[in-house]
């Protein structure tokens, strides 16, 4: 009796075609948006990140994909004027190799993003902790707004931890 309730708006395959991981969620103007890494295996740490919202009964793709593969720690946002914003850790390469990056969602073409046209990393170094990134499954950035939308983030580089605002450039 004391049990709280909860209605399903998704479960399985009603959002994803694959195993997937990291999901996170915001709601904005009423909608929810929810961010994975899909198509991740066992044992693995990272896939393809998308972002899906609620439309009607139906998750339907917001954009295209955030990446090509190998993200993890995917994390969605919206400011007060319910823009959209994901942070995640690009797996992808030796020059990438976890570092963090931060798209938006670009309502006018449709597309994710980056905050500065070419660069969508706010780290200069890997945002893990040692040399196993899936050993520490913590969150590992988090981002947040002012009262004029203005995104702040913090993340931890090589265990030293970072605060920083975006300032335009």
């Amino acid at each position: 009796t004391f049990a709280q309730t909860w209605t399903i708006l998704a479960e399985e395959d009603n959002i994803t075609s694959a195993v997937s991981s990291h999901v996170s969620i915001t709601v904005a103007n009423d909608v929810p948006y929810v961010v994975y890494a899909e198509g991740t295996t066992t044992g693995a740490t990272s896939g393809i990140a998308k972002v899906k919202k609620l439309n009607g009964a139906i998750w339907e793709q917001v954009g295209g994909d955030l990446s090509a593969l190998a993200v993890s720690f995917t994390r969605i946002y919206s400011d007060k004027n319910g823009k959209l914003y994901v942070t995640y850790i690009d797996n992808n390469s030796a020059t990438t190799t976890n570092k963090l990056a931060v798209k938006t969602y670009n309502t006018t073409n449709l597309a994710w993003e980056p905050l500065i046209a070419g660069n969508e990393y706010v780290s200069a170094l890997a945002v893990t902790l040692g040399t196993n990134p899936a050993g520490a499954c913590n969150v590992r950035s988090s981002l947040a707004f002012d009262s004029n939308n203005v995104p702040y983030i913090t993340y931890s580089a090589n265990g030293v931890p970072y605060v920083m605002k975006f300032d335009g450039s």
